[in-house]
């Protein structure tokens, strides 16, 4: 196995061609006007990412991409699907590149090794079921800090978590969807492996996702939608100039 050149998948990775996330901004004409979902405009920045890159981006998602406000996806990718697909079906086909089913272990280790073997992605999922597979999170973030001691192991694209349906939201599932337990799980690591990312609104997050996708041997989670404190102005300062979200607001 030492010998397929995937085991050592950092020196077959290629860049990302990505588009202008300042592209995808949504205008704010003044603070607290306008509703708008930060991962919609995230699901379109991942639509162009999906037709810009074709052969090593992808998406995994335990069965909640369309819940999760990342829907645009599917307008250049179907999901993957081995068996027979019929004219009922929707969005499924055998060269689907989203990845979704109902198991975050599985999307969870399918990502490991995308990355591992020198590709880029993202796995989203509800905050609380996060914590199912916690465990390969942190046994990951451990992997990459050992591999950073290696010299001749190349550094591979980053294990991306995306969390939505988030401890701040009461809905109508608010209980039974709630559990920031992973922040804590991943902030224990070295902020060389990891970091975590709580961009308030759609035109933080944008930027954020651009960073995560060029880094390189992180675990990089990003959970949108947290309250800005009241007179922090961090958010309109985004809003007016989303490049701001290269620097380091936002990150804890």
């Amino acid at each position: 196995m030492s010998a397929n050149p995937h085991a050592n998948g950092g020196l077959l990775t290629v860049d990302l061609d990505l588009p202008d996330f300042r592209d995808y901004a949504a205008p704010v004409k003044a603070p607290g006007r306008d509703r708008l979902e930060s991962t919609r405009k995230l699901g379109e920045f991942m639509r162009d990412t999906y037709e810009r890159n074709p052969d090593r981006f992808r998406l995994f998602c335990p069965d909640e991409t369309k819940s999760n406000r990342l829907g645009a996806g599917f307008e250049a990718s179907d999901r993957a699907f081995a068996e027979r697909a019929t004219e009922e079906d929707v969005a499924i086909s055998r060269d689907g590149r989203v990845m979704e089913v109902l198991s975050e272990h599985a999307c969870h280790g399918w990502l490991e090794g995308y990355t591992l073997t020198g590709r880029h992605g993202w796995f989203a999922t509800y905050e609380a079921f996060a914590m199912v597979s916690a465990s390969q999170t942190v046994q990951h973030a451990k992997w990459l800090q050992e591999a950073h001691d290696l010299a001749w192991r190349a550094p591979v694209p980053s294990l991306n978590i995306l969390l939505t349906s988030t401890a701040w939201r009461q809905d109508h599932n608010g209980f039974s969807h709630q559990g920031p337990g992973l922040i804590q799980n991943v902030i224990t690591h070295r902020g060389t492996i990891s970091g975590v990312y709580l961009p308030p609104d759609a035109n933080t997050l944008l930027p954020v996702a651009d960073h995560c996708m060029r880094s390189r041997s992180r675990v990089n989670l990003a959970q949108p939608g947290v309250p800005v404190p009241p007179g922090d102005r961090r958010a309109e300062r985004h809003a007016a100039d989303p490049g701001r979200g290269e620097r380091a607001e936002g990150v804890v």
